[in-house]
């Protein structure tokens, strides 16, 4: 019998460890400096989510997407994490595609503007 790759051990352990860090990264907001309203912020736990993406793939970046937001305490009955999961697998998951493609620092920077025009 033959088993998934993305199943293994040590792509398992990849997940949970960027999950978890993408997590940490949640709890952190940084304030846009210019004139915005109070609640706008700069979320950068996308970061560890797209570079595990890029290591593993489009279906790790979603299942990093859901381990970052199962470990976050919610505050709005989660009705904006739900909306914080589709807006980032609309960034993660042809950011993901685009790249497993084109292994190439070209192919990096336009699965980025894509995922983030997606995104918008």
């Amino acid at each position: 019998m033959k088993q998934n790759h993305l199943l293994s051990v040590r792509n398992v352990t990849v997940m949970a460890m960027f999950g978890a860090l993408a997590a940490v990264l949640m709890i952190f907001e940084v304030p846009l400096p210019f004139i915005a309203p109070s609640f706008y912020g700069m979320d950068i736990s996308e970061v560890p989510v797209l570079v595990g993406t890029f290591a593993l793939g489009p279906v790790a970046g979603v299942v990093m997407e859901l381990v970052k937001l199962i470990l976050k305490p919610t505050s709005t009955g989660f009705v904006g994490e739900f909306a914080n999961l589709v807006i980032s697998c609309a960034m993660v998951v042809p950011a993901g595609i685009i790249y497993k493609v084109s292994h190439t620092r070209k192919g990096a920077m336009t699965s980025l503007v894509v995922g983030t025009v997606l995104m918008a």
